[in-house]
């Protein structure tokens, strides 16, 4: 049985997860690096998402770019998930300014 600890920390994990999604349509403002994902039926996602150094916000970029981009998009043919896609946030206030999301099944 969880303690009401336990309990209260889950619900402060959730909601932040929660508001970085939301987040995510004000500061993003369709803002896609990579091609948007086609119209699915996703009902499962998996969301990364990371604040790069000021310094190395473009070595970031280039490395999903020319490194994952590549790999995913392999992963993706043989069914390992049915699309991703890169967001680059604009607002420099977002605790993030890389998110990939990967629809799952």
């Amino acid at each position: 049985m969880k303690t009401k600890l336990q309990l209260m920390t889950l619900h402060a994990v959730t909601t932040v997860a929660f508001a970085a999604v939301a987040v995510t349509a004000v500061a993003c403002a369709g803002t896609p690096a990579a091609s948007p994902p086609s119209p699915s039926t996703a009902t499962l996602a998996q969301v990364y998402f990371w604040r790069a150094r000021p310094a190395k916000i473009e070595e970031y970029t280039r490395y999903i770019r020319d490194v994952a981009e590549p790999i995913d998009h392999a992963a993706q043919r043989t069914g390992a998930f049915q699309s991703v896609t890169t967001y680059m946030a604009s607002d420099s206030t977002v605790p993030w300014t890389h998110m990939r999301v990967f629809l799952l099944r």
